[in-house]
């Protein structure tokens, strides 16, 4: 019985892309006993994801929090800028109001 498995390019792969499908390939072994268990996946994972990141002494674990603070500094970042746009334009859109608009709209007080 063949099963299906896309293809590897091992000749053009770079060395950290070798790194990854050696990992798969023996993932897709035959024989479940020389598959490797989940804590090695997880390790090799851990490992080459430092490496492409240049954080060798890192864990997957610190990788991930570490990402993971980076991505929250960024979208504070990206909060903070939209709110300065948002009361910039709804202080535009308060001025265009007050000049178009009589003033006993502005000050709540009407005849009726």
């Amino acid at each position: 019985m063949s099963y299906f498995r896309p293809d590897l390019n091992f000749e053009t792969a770079s060395e950290k892309e070798l790194e990854v499908y050696m990992l798969i390939k023996s993932c897709w072994e035959e024989d479940p006993e020389r598959r490797p268990d989940f804590k090695r996946v997880e390790n090799c994972l851990g490992k080459i994801i430092s490496k492409i990141h240049n954080q060798d002494n890192e864990s997957y674990i610190d990788n991930m929090i570490r990402r993971l603070q980076m991505y929250s500094r960024n979208l504070e970042n990206l909060v903070e800028e939209r709110t300065v746009l948002y009361k910039a334009e709804r202080d535009r859109a308060d001025c265009l109001n007050f000049m178009l608009l009589p003033g006993s709209v502005h000050t709540g007080n009407s005849t009726l």
